[in-house]
């Protein structure tokens, strides 16, 4: 996967999804404390990619993509997987503070 192809996904994560958390009654702590940390490790993502179109550091793009390339594959997953798996916990994680009855963070 090439950097633009991983800037356009992550450009993706910038988009609030609109999903309710209806898949289980009651989440344990440990489901509410995933979903956060992966959201955080998508925000990692998009932030680097946003850092490396604005900045276009020599080498960065290569850093970028193999660096997210290895965190898919250390966690048995495809880079567009990872992608996917980003969206669905931003989702979550959106819902989940709409649930929560919290102002805007």
């Amino acid at each position: 996967m090439n950097l633009r192809l991983l800037a356009i996904y992550a450009a993706f994560l910038g988009v609030i999804c609109t999903s309710t958390v209806t898949a289980k009654d009651e989440l344990s702590m440990q489901d509410i404390l995933s979903v956060a940390k992966m959201t955080g490790a998508c925000g990692i993502l998009q932030a680097q990619s946003t850092f490396q179109a604005n900045t276009k550091l020599e080498g960065g793009d290569k850093f970028v993509e193999r660096f997210w390339s290895t965190e898919a594959a250390r966690l048995g997953k495809t880079p567009d997987q990872y992608i996917k798996d980003c969206q669905a916990s931003i989702a979550a994680y959106e819902s989940m503070w709409k649930v929560s009855g919290q102002k805007e963070k």
